[in-house]
């Protein structure tokens, strides 16, 4: 089976950004597609669909055919459109709209907005749990994270205990009981307790500066962190929550992050470098030799597929 890597080049926010697409065996970019300004985010859908990016300072949302890698259309949301996740069963994908203090729901049968819900202040990084029912939201100019049901599509908790300074991105363990918060001001990472909605002892963590994507490995071992201001990334272990640096192979300004689907890889996005490194999940950490790929400007994040 082959696994694509999508990048969002987000470009200077006065053109259109682009997607860049990358064979993950080669390391060969086989596309770049043209979407909207400031593409922020990506996601597709697995085995070779479609994929979702959001375009910030278009207030857009752009649907890429993965079979002719164009975009076949593009739909409005919030203001300044910048995470997005998508459920399990792939029936739903969420926006983050950071300027306008909410989250659009796009039903990805006919890409249309079915709802759109109000949170906190300037929410970003976006989590669905493993289940598929709950939505995490991190507010990151109101220092606290929206809780969703999906099914009511309605927030049934505003947790601040334990959370931190501008939690920024998000990401949820693989058994969904534990919530994982990028608090990019404080340099920390917040452990909450899902169940409980409550830190975990030893939360926070300390890692790099200016920490901006968090992915956990799909064992659940593990979490990675992009430290942006100290061009590092840290490594948590998730059973004694000890903390490992490496700056390998890593470019400027660390943004993104993401896990390849068998746990072996992990993909930092290196925003002011253009370029992506790949990373072994297993000690040293080093990234791997020739590794560097080089895609758009100021890319923010990637995401995986597979078979388009």
């Amino acid at each position: 089976m082959t696994i694509y890597a999508f990048i969002a080049n987000e470009g200077n926010g006065l053109t259109n950004g682009t997607v860049s697409v990358i064979e993950t065996t080669s390391l060969s970019v086989v596309a770049t597609i043209t979407v909207g300004k400031s593409a922020t985010s990506v996601v597709p859908i697995p085995y070779g669909t479609k994929a979702y990016v959001s375009n910030y300072s278009d207030g857009t949302v752009s649907v890429i055919d993965a079979a002719s890698l164009n975009v076949k259309a593009t739909i409005s949301v919030g203001t300044n459109p910048e995470s997005i996740a998508l459920t399990p069963d792939y029936s739903k994908a969420f926006i983050s709209n950071n300027g306008g203090g909410t989250v659009s729901v796009i039903n990805t049968w006919t890409d249309s907005v079915v709802a759109t819900i109000t949170v906190g202040t300037n929410p970003s990084g976006l989590a669905i749990s493993p289940d598929g029912k709950t939505l995490y939201v991190g507010n990151s100019a109101s220092n606290s994270i929206s809780v969703i049901d999906i099914a009511s599509l309605s927030v049934t908790s505003t947790v601040t205990t334990g959370v931190g300074t501008d939690p920024f991105a998000v990401a949820v363990s693989p058994d969904g009981t534990t919530l994982y918060i990028v608090n990019t001001s404080a340099g920390k990472v917040s452990i909450i307790n899902t169940s409980t909605l409550s830190p975990v002892t030893g939360s926070p963590v300390t890692v790099g500066t200016s920490p901006a994507g968090v992915a956990v490995t799909p064992d659940g071992t593990k979490v990675f962190v992009t430290n942006e201001g100290s061009n590092s990334i840290s490594i948590i272990n998730t059973g004694t929550l000890a903390v490992t640096n490496s700056t390998s192979g890593i470019g400027n300004s660390p943004y993104g992050v993401a896990i390849t689907p068998d746990g072996s890889e992990a993909w930092v996005v290196n925003s002011s470098s253009g370029s992506v490194s790949v990373v072994s999940t297993t000690s040293p950490y080093g990234a791997k030799t020739g590794s560097a790929v080089t895609v758009g400007t100021s890319p923010p994040v990637t995401a995986f597929s597979s078979n388009l």
